[in-house]
């Protein structure tokens, strides 16, 4: 009960960052339910994506030019991040 209290809190956090949802973004936060453990990984990397973060129910993508965020699926969901990751942005 506690796993699943605290993913939802998770993906409830990560929908309700400022950081959501732009079309053109490379980087994706893959979330997966909480009885589906090591879904967002293999799902991103099949998909083609490089690993920035992981966390225990979720995987943070970057997904290079040539190719496409996978899409919803029945076990995960696919939030597109806004703007550069702070990890791989240049310092200024």
């Amino acid at each position: 009960m506690l796993r699943i209290a605290l993913a939802i809190f998770g993906l409830g956090v990560a929908l309700g960052s400022p950081a959501l949802a732009a079309g053109d973004s490379r980087f994706a936060v893959i979330a997966e339910l909480p009885w589906h453990e090591g879904q967002a990984l293999e799902v991103g990397r099949k998909a083609g994506g490089m690993l920035v973060q992981s966390g225990w129910h979720y995987a943070v993508f970057y997904f290079p030019e040539d190719t496409k965020a996978p899409d919803w699926s029945a076990d995960t969901v696919t939030i597109r991040l806004r703007g550069v990751d702070p990890m791989c942005a240049a310092a200024a």
